[in-house]
């Protein structure tokens, strides 16, 4: 059985990644919330590497405690060895506690 690349979805207008497996007769969808913004602060990096990356829907300020905000940390090869995560505005994360 054939699966079109492209389906749509109640929650989004674009699938970017459908996937099948035949011995489970299982199909995933993998969705990009159109409704998002990203945020990246790359710190002090030079390679491309953010250090904070922040999601909130559209029209949420810089400013607001309705971000959800990753804090990753790299070994000296430059390969995350950790991501935590807090709630909070995207104007103060880096005194957030992170988990």
């Amino acid at each position: 059985m054939a699966y079109e690349p492209f389906l749509s979805h109640p929650r989004s207008d674009r699938v970017t990644n459908v996937e099948h497996d035949e011995l489970a007769k299982a199909k995933r969808v993998t969705t990009t919330a159109n409704s998002m913004q990203e945020f990246f602060d790359y710190g002090a990096r030079e390679d491309g590497q953010p250090v904070y990356a922040g999601h909130a829907n559209k029209g949420v300020g810089t400013d607001e405690s309705s971000w959800l905000i990753n804090k990753y940390t790299y070994n000296e090869s430059g390969f995350i060895t950790s991501k935590q995560s807090a709630y909070g505005a995207w104007d103060n994360r880096g005194s957030l506690s992170y988990e």
